[in-house]
């Protein structure tokens, strides 16, 4: 369950940093978002993928999450978090878009779940990272 943890981490922060690189810019520039002949590429093809991975990714943090705790794999431990976290904050913003009234634009969020959870996955995935290199 570690190395399933491990690349859908990789695969999660690789789909984050392609919505990040088409965002980015565009927020520093003009401060909109604009939808252009890339957003797809962008950011909407990687959203889908970075949410459904991190899903299958907090499962898969979920199983492992106790024997990693108890081995004291804090780096695991961050990237099974991170996971969950971005899991639960997709969620939320699925269900208000869902359930309450609302316009459909709140899916545009999105995006915001793979930042702020993603962050988390990334920091476990460097010092998983730190450490197979120590170990070599």
């Amino acid at each position: 369950m570690k190395v399933t943890l491990t690349y859908l981490s990789a695969l999660t922060v690789l789909c984050t940093m392609l919505v990040l690189l088409y965002c980015v810019p565009q927020l520093v520039v003009s401060g909109v978002i604009e939808p252009g002949p890339l957003f797809e590429l962008m950011v909407v093809f990687p959203t889908v993928v970075g949410v459904v991975a991190s899903l299958i990714g907090a499962i898969a943090g979920a199983i492992a999450l106790p024997r990693v705790v108890r081995a004291g794999q804090y780096a695991t431990s961050a990237m099974a978090a991170g996971q969950i976290i971005t899991c639960t904050i997709a969620f939320a913003i699925v269900l208000w878009a869902g359930y309450f009234a609302t316009t459909g634009w709140e899916l545009l969020m999105l995006p915001l779940a793979l930042f702020i959870g993603q962050a988390v996955v990334a920091g476990g995935l460097v010092s998983r990272l730190r450490q197979l290199r120590r170990a070599a």
